[in-house]
């Protein structure tokens, strides 16, 4: 993969992690406010676990793309080579 795809796939990872942590706050509160009224709050965690599994799975990609980009040179610019 080229600098600027990987570099394009890392923000989009960096967006899914932030996105997750939200999610996973929201459904967090969620089961919060269900106990604290004394509701079921099981299917409400299910959820959350599902959440939880794929923001580790995110994490791990953003990680991978994260190395690939650190051991990807950096691309040259185009023109006429300078000092020649």
């Amino acid at each position: 993969m080229d600098g600027t795809t990987l570099l394009e796939h890392l923000e989009w990872a960096e967006r899914y992690v932030t996105e997750g942590l939200i999610h996973i706050r929201r459904q967090t509160l969620l089961i919060e406010a269900l106990e604290r009224a004394g509701r079921d709050s099981s299917q409400a965690r299910r959820i959350l676990d599902v959440l939880e599994k794929a923001q580790l799975d995110h994490v791990a990609a953003r990680d991978r793309l994260a190395e690939e980009m650190r051991n990807t040179p950096a691309p040259q610019p185009d023109g006429p080579e300078l000092g020649t």
